[in-house]
């Protein structure tokens, strides 16, 4: 991600001294470069965003795995242990519980 943000500010720096030289500025050029600069920043900025908006995420999960529960923070764990005892025999049941600390 430094790379990128270095080689952009060199590109917007290049483009701004072809101003001063005789050489003329593309729009094309300038497009891109400021789309790539608002691709980077996003990135940079909302990480999460942006990776489920390329990974095209949703609420259901792979091909055959159901889809992810969440919990409200109230009655969480009583979802969870009823959630959890409806299974059926053989049925494997994956608990995972991240923690924001």
């Amino acid at each position: 991600m430094t790379l990128s943000v270095l080689l952009i500010v060199y590109g917007f720096w290049s483009a701004a001294r072809a101003r001063q030289c005789t050489r003329r500025r593309r729009t094309i050029n300038l497009s891109l470069l400021t789309v790539s600069g608002v691709f980077v920043a996003c990135s940079l900025l909302f990480p999460q965003l942006m990776a489920n908006w390329m990974a095209g995420a949703t609420a259901a999960g792979p091909a055959g795995q159901p889809a992810l529960s969440t919990f409200s923070p109230g009655a969480g764990f009583a979802q969870l242990i009823d959630r959890f005892n409806r299974a059926t025999p053989g049925q494997i049941q994956v608990v995972a519980m991240f923690s924001p600390t």
